[in-house]
């Protein structure tokens, strides 16, 4: 859009799929029957900065410049290698919350899963300092007005999310503010997945 200072050149084929389908006013409010907003949808693509800090910045950026924060629910999506993001999800989240709702992901690689193993790290890195920063911009916010903060992953996305939290389990979803999260498709090789199924009470104390 207008206020977007992400050249669209730089977010390839699955960022410009996943902005350009963002859900109208009018297709939201025909299914639900309700007035609605314009939901945002916010992409960096691996092309738009070079180093991961860079490109969690922009993502802040974005978030800030496209109104994220005056929203009741902002929901981080990890995309696949590609930089692909379930459509089925996205707009589900629209129609349900009538679009009052930002959600925004940034790609860590360019090629297919099996071929993105490589940059499994480079995501979780990425990932980690972004939401670091989100927590902090939240925080500043009064809770009576503050976003709900929700995390999405599939497939290798759900690897490079849950990943940042494989030392911690339900706890680091809390530090960073978390309310919700839904992951499909986990490869075996997530660290998060294998620590959860070994010894569920040391990474789900509380049975979350």
């Amino acid at each position: 859009g207008p206020r977007s200072a992400v050249p669209l050149e730089t977010i390839g084929r699955e960022g410009r799929r996943f902005v350009n389908m963002a859900l109208t006013v009018e297709e939201i409010e025909a299914v639900m029957g309700r007035p609605a907003k314009a939901p945002i949808r916010v992409f960096v693509g691996l092309g738009t900065k070079a180093t991961t800090s860079e490109r969690a910045d922009m993502a802040m950026r974005e978030l800030e410049a496209l109104g994220a924060f005056e929203r009741s629910h902002i929901v981080f999506m990890s995309p696949t290698g590609t930089g692909y993001l379930n459509y089925v999800t996205a707009e589900s989240l629209e129609f349900l919350t009538r679009g009052d709702i930002a959600l925004v992901a940034m790609q860590y690689s360019l090629r297919p899963s099996p071929l993105s193993l490589f940059r499994v790290g480079i995501g979780i890195d990425q990932n980690n300092a972004f939401l670091h920063a989100l927590k902090w911009r939240l925080a500043a916010i009064p809770e009576d007005k503050r976003p709900k903060l929700h995390i999405f992953g599939e497939s290798l996305g759900a690897q490079t999310s849950e990943d940042i939290f494989a030392e911690e389990g339900t706890e680091g979803l809390h530090r960073v503010g978390i309310e919700r999260g839904l992951f499909l498709g986990t490869p075996a090789a997530t660290k998060f997945r294998q620590k959860w199924l070994s010894d569920p009470a040391a990474m789900d104390p509380d049975g979350e």
